[in-house]
């Protein structure tokens, strides 16, 4: 079972278009009178995101390589007195 953070069921999906008419988007925000609808996710599609399948197509799905220019040392170096000293 998924993890509820991963969970379709508690995912919201926003698609904005200034091309959309009122036919599809019914429904008017209190507040601000922005066009919306709301709808659920169809049962096919919600049953693939609940379980989806990879497909092997020769690609792998891995973590990215080892960044080298990352510091890995950080000692402290002694102080050098004579820099520290005013002139």
């Amino acid at each position: 079972m998924a993890s509820a953070i991963a969970d379709p069921a508690n995912s919201v999906v926003y698609l904005l278009s200034k091309s959309f008419t009122d036919e599809i988007l019914p429904l008017k925000e209190k507040w601000y009178k922005i066009d919306y609808s709301s709808e659920s996710y169809p049962e096919d599609l919600y049953r693939t995101l609940r379980h989806p399948r990879v497909e092997d197509n020769g690609k792998k799905l891995d973590l990215p390589p080892v960044n080298t220019l990352l510091p890995s040392k950080f000692d402290l170096l002694p102080s050098d007195k004579h820099l520290a000293e005013r002139t």
